[in-house]
């Protein structure tokens, strides 16, 4: 949505919406964890609470009050940091003070759940995230045992480790130091993340049982959402991406290429061009769904019908196969055509953070103009293809 210029129209009401849960999801964490902050599963009603479905009308004797009966996202809880990620992509586009001081409650009050959250040490005196699952796909039933739950999931840790340097990275005068002394704090207590060394590649979690629910690739969110592994990181701030790399093409899962599945944007993320090529044009060939006037409205794929993340997936993934910006330094640099496949003509101008816009035209397998406003913005602009 930011990429295409949508700053406010559908963006908005998305923050606001998780504005409006904060007093609800704030006052519910010390009933159910005796501890502060905001934590949000994968389900939830309008105002932010469990589905009753996933959370159980009829629950055992003894079963934890506070966790859902739902096994597949009962202890899932990056979704504040997602969200939190969008947000601060958000003011990095935009650089819209007041919006980001309204959205920094939310994400103060979700690095707050996690500094309390997870109390136990590693012997290196680092968090240890457990007991936990890695998305839908490596979960544990209750009751939780070290034999069969995740310890340190790629997602959480991830975005922990996105969003807190993120965080520390923003204008003083925006931020209290009783907050960046907090987010610090919990910075240096973060677990590296998980990955063998031996294959270079990255891992689900720290420790997981092989026992595969889902078709999601857990150790690929450290590409999409928390874009801690993407062309532009690598050119701008010298990120070895070859872990994620050889993740992606290591994963069968990474290269279903319907409904939700995340492998298209990965791909474009990644620079992996040949692969990227074909997963557009088998999205761009699927019809949208009958009975709706909405063509962006794709068939059943998972879930339910009609499938909005079909298409919508695509669009991201083209938006960063022509567009990057990195995110680890503040300056939101520009990388042009990370992925784009320079057989392909196109005129396509986006945004590119820090209230930039680009235009590039490929015809003919080569460059033919590209042009950055403002303009000051030339030095802060690479082109890694088809020149």
């Amino acid at each position: 949505m930011l990429g295409s210029g949508d700053f406010y129209a559908m963006v908005g009401p998305l923050f606001q919406y998780y504005l409006r849960t904060i007093p609800a999801a704030e006052g519910r964490t010390p009933i159910y964890f005796n501890h502060t902050g905001i934590y949000y599963t994968e389900t939830k009603t309008v105002w932010g609470l469990y589905s009753p479905e996933d959370y159980g009308c009829k629950r055992p004797s003894g079963y934890p009050t506070g966790i859902e009966m739902n096994n597949w996202i009962h202890i899932d809880y990056p979704g504040g940091l997602g969200m939190s990620s969008m947000m601060l992509d958000h003011y990095l586009y935009t650089q819209n003070e007041g919006v980001l001081t309204g959205n920094l409650p939310f994400i103060t009050k979700v690095l707050d759940f996690f500094s309390h959250h997870y109390p136990l040490r590693d012997q290196n005196g680092k968090m240890l995230i457990h007991p936990t699952q890695a998305l839908e796909t490596y979960w544990c039933p209750w009751p939780f045992s070290d034999k069969e739950c995740c310890t340190n999931d790629m997602p959480q840790v991830a975005g922990l480790h996105a969003i807190t340097q993120r965080a520390l990275a923003l204008p003083h005068n925006l931020t209290t130091a009783a907050q960046r002394a907090s987010w610090k704090k919990l910075q240096d207590l973060l677990p590296p993340l998980p990955y063998d060394a031996k294959t270079n590649q990255l891992k689900p979690a720290e420790k997981f049982v092989d026992k595969k629910h889902n078709e999601e690739t857990p150790e690929l969110y450290s590409v999409h959402p928390f874009q801690l592994f993407t062309v532009a990181e690598q050119y701008w701030n010298k990120v070895n991406i070859s872990a994620a790399v050889n993740s992606w093409n290591a994963d069968p899962r990474a290269h279903i290429n319907e409904g939700w599945e995340q492998g298209i944007m990965n791909a474009a993320l990644l620079g992996l061009t040949s692969s990227l090529k074909k997963m557009l044009i088998s999205r761009g060939n699927t019809r949208s769904a009958d009975g709706y006037r909405f063509p962006g409205f794709a068939p059943h794929e998972q879930d339910y019908e009609p499938s909005a993340d079909h298409y919508a997936n695509m669009g991201s993934a083209l938006q960063w196969a022509l567009v990057q910006v990195e995110h680890r330094s503040g300056d939101a640099k520009v990388v042009l055509l990370p992925a784009w496949p320079c057989e392909w003509d196109v005129d396509a101008k986006l945004q590119a953070g820090m209230n930039t816009e680009v235009r590039v035209v490929v015809k003919d397998g080569k460059v033919a103009f590209w042009s950055v406003s403002p303009e000051k913005r030339r030095a802060d602009v690479h082109i890694a293809r088809c020149m």
